[in-house]
C-alpha cells in the first residue's frame, strides 16, 4: 500500500508541475506513472480478494511486522 500512495503522489505532481510548465514529456511521465499507479492497486485489489479461504491461489504481498510496544 506503501508503493501504491508513493505512486499516487508522483503521478498528481508530475501532472501538476506539466500543467504550469505546459510541458508534454512532463505530461506524457505523469500518464506513465497513472499506468503504473493503476496496475499497483489492481495487484494490491485482487491481493486482497484472493484469500485462502476463497481461492485456489494467493498473490504475494509484502509483509511489515507490527512493532511491540514494551
Amino acid at each position: 500500500m506503501i508503493t501504491l500512495f508513493f505512486l499516487l503522489d508522483l503521478t498528481f505532481l508530475l501532472l501538476m508541475v506539466s500543467e504550469f510548465t505546459e510541458n508534454l514529456s512532463i505530461h506524457k511521465a505523469g500518464g506513465g506513472f497513472g499506468i503504473a499507479t493503476a496496475a499497483v492497486a489492481f495487484y494490491a485489489g485482487a491481493a486482497q480478494l484472493l484469500t485462502e479461504e476463497n481461492s485456489l491461489f494467493t498473490l504475494p504481498v509484502g509483509h511489515i511486522p507490527r512493532r511491540r510496544l514494551d
